[in-house]
């Protein structure tokens, strides 16, 4: 099932910064920080003391949740895991900068959702391939090599890339184990991050929840919802076919007729000028672009597999002994 990987933790208060905080914490003229080194490749939280605007202080605390427990983040992490490492925060924190934090009741002001589906290096080049051409809501997409497509906003960053390379390349600067890199192989990874308290606050009213603290936020099915959801954005829960099938797809949706005929030629400009350029080309409006787009989409006809075979759907599962989800449709 997808997991909680970085998340950031804030708690109020209304007295400046205690004395622990002044003498062991670094003051780097705006905010007073603590980053602890990691202890046999388990990371600790990163702490902030800063003061708002408005006067208030704020304490943060920033780590990997599965990087704190395991040292890697490739591996699942379960709801008994999250409660573990929110006490191990409440312990770390309290004790470093001498103040009560309560890492259950902080409010989340960043938490990055994330997934590993093992399905094999050749399909993990493959989906990505296919990605180039997706698209997210509001967000913009941009293509890193091969081995990485991400989408991005001011508040948001949906990541979907090769773990084996990240890790790999981790490694070769001794932050990685050789057991991380076995581990990797094969891994597609998808991140959805929320970056800010405002992007966590939206989400928390988006799924009706009462608050963003984290005994509310983070929790599996939040994390569920949210997978799910990016995945249906990306268009990964639909089979992603080869080139020479789209055709078949738009006449199956729309059977023969002009809406065929006029997707079809749209296709072919795709094909023909790239369909990121189509609309800086003047070769069609950005209205008609994303409708006929919203259509081929309808169709399953719009992401298109490099190899010439389908890509099956990734499925989730409710498997907190594997991280891998992979399944036909």
């Amino acid at each position: 099932m997808p997991d909680i990987d970085t998340m950031l933790l804030r708690h109020a208060y209304a007295h400046p910064a205690p004395p622990d905080v002044q003498r062991d914490f670094i003051f780097t003229g705006e905010r007073y920080v603590f980053n602890p080194p990691p202890i046999k490749n388990h990371a600790l939280p990163a702490l902030t003391w800063s003061v708002a605007p408005n006067g208030i202080n704020y304490l943060t605390a920033r780590v990997s949740v599965p990087k704190m427990l395991h040292g890697t983040n490739t591996v699942t992490v379960t709801d008994s895991d999250v409660t573990r490492a929110l006490n191990g925060i409440t312990d770390f924190a309290s004790g470093v900068a001498g103040v009560d934090f309560d890492a259950t009741t902080a409010n989340v002001g960043r938490v990055d959702v994330a997934h590993n589906f093992q399905i094999g290096e050749a399909e993990t080049y493959a989906y990505l391939s296919a990605l180039r051409a997706a698209s997210m809501p509001r967000m913009v997409r941009r293509v890193i090599d091969d081995g990485t497509v991400d989408f991005t906003n001011g508040s948001q960053k949906v990541c979907v890339y090769a773990k084996h390379a990240e890790t790999a390349h981790l490694a070769k600067q001794g932050k990685a184990t050789d057991e991380d890199v076995r581990r990797a192989v094969g891994v597609l990874r998808v991140e959805h991050r929320y970056l800010n308290s405002g992007a966590c606050k939206r989400l928390a009213e988006r799924l009706k929840l009462p608050d963003r603290r984290a005994d509310t936020l983070l929790r599996s099915f939040v994390t569920e919802t949210v997978m799910g959801e990016t995945m249906k954005d990306l268009g990964l829960d639909k089979a992603i076919e080869s080139g020479d099938a789209r055709l078949a797809l738009l006449r199956e949706r729309y059977g023969f007729g002009t809406v065929y005929q006029r997707l079809a030629g749209f296709l072919a400009l795709c094909d023909e000028h790239g369909a990121d350029n189509l609309v800086r080309l003047g070769v069609i409006s950005d209205r008609t672009f994303y409708r006929q787009r919203r259509e081929v989409e309808a169709a399953g006809a719009w992401l298109v597999s490099p190899i010439k075979r389908t890509l099956p759907p990734l499925r989730l599962v409710r498997n907190t002994q594997a991280a891998s989800a992979f399944a036909l449709g």
